[in-house]
């Protein structure tokens, strides 16, 4: 069974709100463990991405689904089937930030990342086993839907799959 988790605001987690992390517990018995995020700004997608491989998510789906009106009307949720150009960007700047992870980044390396918030990732991860800290392939997914006001799966679909997920649900 796959476990995900409450989605999780990059733009809440990227100006220092630690309270978002209660959202990202989870126990080793729940594995495979998926976290979700939304959000707007693809840089705040690629820190959260560092972020979450160090608290050793087995992977990351963006929520492009989520029609409630105070999340699609600030541009997250569903409402980026609105902007499949920012979206595109969203998807490739998570891969980024999950290859940078590989690459030996950590939230240390992250400007958006508190230090307070940096430091209780950090706490976290000393807990994590030895198989979740390394540098290890971190797939991201997105959850949407086929439109937002109508319909749109023959311009949608085709531009989610240009920025390569590794699944689309």
């Amino acid at each position: 069974m796959l476990v995900y988790t409450e989605f999780v605001s990059v733009e809440a987690i990227c100006q220092g709100d630690i309270r978002r992390l209660r959202d990202l517990l989870y126990d080793e018995s729940q594995r495979p463990v998926v976290a979700q995020i939304y959000g707007f700004t693809p840089e705040h997608f690629r820190q959260v991405a560092i972020l979450l491989c160090e608290l050793g998510f087995d992977g990351i789906d963006i929520n492009m689904g989520c029609p409630a009106k105070n999340i699609a009307n600030a541009g997250a949720g569903a409402g980026l089937i609105r902007q499949p150009t920012l979206a595109q960007e969203i998807v490739r700047a998570t891969k980024q930030g999950v290859h940078d992870w590989q690459c030996g980044a950590t939230v240390a390396d992250c400007p958006k990342i508190t230090p307070a918030l940096a430091a209780e990732v950090m706490r976290r991860r000393a807990n994590l086993s030895p198989t979740h800290q390394a540098g290890r392939s971190v797939p991201v997914s997105v959850k949407t839907r086929i439109g937002f006001a109508e319909p749109c799966v023959d311009s949608w679909i085709p531009a989610l799959l240009e920025a390569e997920p590794a699944a689309i649900g």
